[in-house]
Parts: structure tokens; sequence; C-alpha cells
């Protein structure tokens, strides 16, 4: 009776043990979240710890990488989009809210996933923008058949006035990854004149751009483009090649 016993004991804790693993460790699907602004799909076996108005935080005891795969599996029903470079948008259409990031902490014995969403799908304005100089990226497009240029001679954004001596289309990829004109991007407020003066430092850094001072004026060298920034008078010029001299910037 004993022996008996012992192997229904056995037997029970292997029935648990194993229904622990299949919960633990196999995808069963995600369940909707129904809060006052958002009805949102998680994960099963997951618990909402807290709630703001701009992110979720769930507890979880199983598994980052079965969570990992069923946020996917969840995220491919989504429309997808890049946004600011880098990140990845997922917007749900019949709910109306935008995923725009996940991450996972481990806390003791469980997983926590903290998701960050807006209500509403984000706008160009938002994901447009190049929120890291270090990661810009720009292409020199064509002039059409005639030889006409799309960035204007003059124009002026915030405090700089830019002249633009046309060599080509310089064209800038924004956070959308779609190369815009260098003229509107600066004038969408996507990229701003700081930092892609900041860019050029960072390039010159690299070795992708030379730099050549003269009082406080700065020539920025580089194979596909020359930028000539004038400090004092916030005169920017852009040309294919540009020499310095001591009048060009009064």
């Amino acid at each position: 009776m004993k022996k008996i016993a012992i192997k229904i004991f056995v037997l029970l804790l292997f029935l648990i043990c194993l229904f622990f693993l299949i919960v633990k460790f196999y995808p069963f699907g995600s369940k909707v979240y129904i809060s006052d602004s958002i009805e949102i799909n998680i994960p099963i076996f997951s618990k909402v710890a807290e709630k703001e108005e701009n992110y979720i935080v769930l507890k979880t005891f199983r598994s980052k990488y079965i969570i990992q795969k069923e946020l996917k599996k969840i995220f491919e029903e989504y429309e997808r989009y890049n946004c600011n470079s880098s990140d990845t948008i997922y917007y749900n259409e019949k709910n109306n809210y935008s995923i725009l990031s996940y991450s996972f902490e481990r806390e003791g014995f469980y997983n926590k996933i903290i998701i960050n969403y807006k209500v509403g799908k984000v706008d160009n304005n938002f994901c447009g923008k190049i929120v890291d100089y270090k990661k810009l990226k720009y292409k020199i497009l064509p002039i059409n058949d005639t030889g006409y240029c799309y960035i204007p001679d003059v124009f002026s954004i915030k405090d700089y006035t830019i002249n633009y001596n046309c060599f080509g289309n310089l064209a800038i990829e924004n956070g959308m990854g779609k190369m815009i004109y260098f003229d509107q991007i600066l004038s969408y407020g996507w990229l701003e004149m700081s930092d892609f003066l900041k860019f050029l430092e960072y390039q010159s850094e690299k070795g992708n751009f030379n730099i050549y001072k003269y009082n406080n004026d700065i020539l920025y060298h580089g194979k596909d483009f020359d930028v000539l920034y004038c400090k004092t008078s916030k005169k920017i010029y852009i040309d294919k090649e540009i020499e310095m001299n001591e009048n060009i910037c009064k």
C-alpha cells in the first residue's frame, strides 16, 4: 500500500512538473485586456501589474522566449512601419492604438514586460524626426532632365540662411526611412540645422569630412559636398566644393 502511495505521489509530481513546463514554455496565444481607454492584446497567463496613460506592465512566470514569440505573433496582424529611424511601430487598426516599444525585466521568479503604447496612430511629424544625428544618412539625388534643381538657391530656417549652389539634390533619410530634400526636411522640423552640423563634426571625427577653420567660421570638406558655416552671421553655404576666404562670410 505504501509503494502504491509513493508511485501515485511520484506520478502526480511528474504531472505537475509537466503541466508547469507546458504552461511555461508552450505558446498559448493572446487575450484582450480591457481598460477605460484601450483594449490591448496581451499574452495569455500574463497579469497586468501596472497601468499608466502610455504604458502597461505585465508580469508572468513564463519564459522570455515564449513571450517574445507570442508578442511577435500578435504584432503580425498589426500594421508595421519605421519610426525615428531605428524604432518599429505596430498599429492596431481595429482597436486604434500603436505599440511604440516593449522591453523585458527579470524580477525574481517572474518576467516583467513593459509595453509603451499610444492611443491612435502615430503621425508623420512624430516618426519623421531624426532623433540621433550619428545615424543620419544622405544621398545626392540627380537633377531632372532639364537641369532643374529641386532645392532653392537661398532659403531660411529659423536663424539660419542657407545658400545652396546646386550640384545635385542633397536628400536626408527621415525617421520613416524616406529620402527627403534637404530644405524640406528642415522646414518640416524633422531635422534641426544644429544636428546637421553635429553630424558633420561627428563625420569629421570618423575621417569622412575634413575641417578647416578661419576665425569663427568652419568649412567641412567631404567627398560628396562641402559645407561652410559662418558662425557670426549664421549663414550656411553648401556646394560641391568651396574655397574658403575671408570675404565669403561677410
